[in-house]
């Protein structure tokens, strides 16, 4: 009987290996796509003239992590609604790893956070998710992607995850006592510099193509990955906090020192 309990106890155990993913969960605006959220009349702009390209370095990520899994599944969760712009086409266009495409629709609930919370509860209940499976998560910090990502790794006992959120705000650089930290696993990341070079685990790195990661070197060298909507976000956010009671000029010689000091910060990596 022991001898009986033991085979059943190792068949589960090799058939729940075996069915152990590698899933990349990835919003799409501010995240894989430049949407420009912080600044609406700046997105509307992109949008009507279609300059709302991709984040190319980490499209390539993307590609080069799925292609060194075994087992492996892409999901793009996204709070757009699809009848004003079709994200599966926009993705294919722009040579994004194939997968399951995820947006609203007129019936969807209005609040953007129910409706990623839903639809990735809804996946794990359907079993196209596990707890067994290995997570990668990318979100932007326009939206709530971080607490969204926490409530479903903790809601369902994940215990292999990353959430990786694009610092579209800058939130990161800023030490305000109002700004709460977020607990592991969130990660903020200001560019995919970040990404690769202080995130990412050694063994992550060494998934990824030389060419991409001396292309992303190469750009953030030439001050190429860090955007001027993110350089506008650190000029409000230090401006509210700093500037209170000052006259212009004096307000504006702190916010130039105070974003040099950041930005010789950040490039001193």
């Amino acid at each position: 009987m022991q001898k009986l309990i033991l085979v059943i106890l190792i068949t589960l155990s090799l058939h729940s290996t075996v069915q152990a993913k590698f899933v990349i969960v990835s919003d799409i605006d501010d995240t894989v796509k430049k949407t420009r959220l912080t600044n609406p009349i700046a997105a509307i702009v992109s949008f009507v003239e279609k300059k709302d390209g991709p984040y190319q370095h980490l499209r390539e990520i993307y590609h080069e992590l799925l292609l060194a899994q075994d087992d492996a599944l892409i999901i793009y969760l996204s709070s757009s609604y699809e009848n004003i712009y079709n994200a599966q086409n926009w993705l294919t266009e722009y040579s994004f790893p194939p997968g399951l495409v995820i947006q609203r629709n007129l019936n969807s609930p209005l609040s953007g956070r129910t409706f990623k919370q839903n639809k990735l509860q809804e996946l794990f209940d359907k079993e196209i998710l596990s707890a067994q499976d290995t997570f990668y998560f990318f979100g932007d910090g326009t939206e709530k992607d971080a607490e969204i990502y926490q409530h479903f790794i903790t809601k369902n006992n994940i215990l292999k995850a990353k959430v990786y959120i694009r610092d579209s705000t800058m939130r990161s650089r800023l030490s305000f006592p109002y700004l709460v930290p977020y607990r592991a696993p969130v990660e903020f990341f200001i560019s995919e510099f970040d990404l690769i070079n202080q995130l990412f685990t050694l063994n992550d790195y060494l998934k990824l193509n030389q060419s991409t990661i001396q292309s992303i070197y190469l750009a953030h060298l030439a001050h190429q990955l860090v955007s001027k909507d993110q350089l506008d976000m650190l000029e409000q956010q230090f401006t509210y906090h700093h500037c209170r009671g000052l006259d212009a000029q004096q307000c504006n010689k702190i916010i130039r020192n105070k974003i040099s000091l950041t930005l010789r910060s950040y490039y001193a990596q």
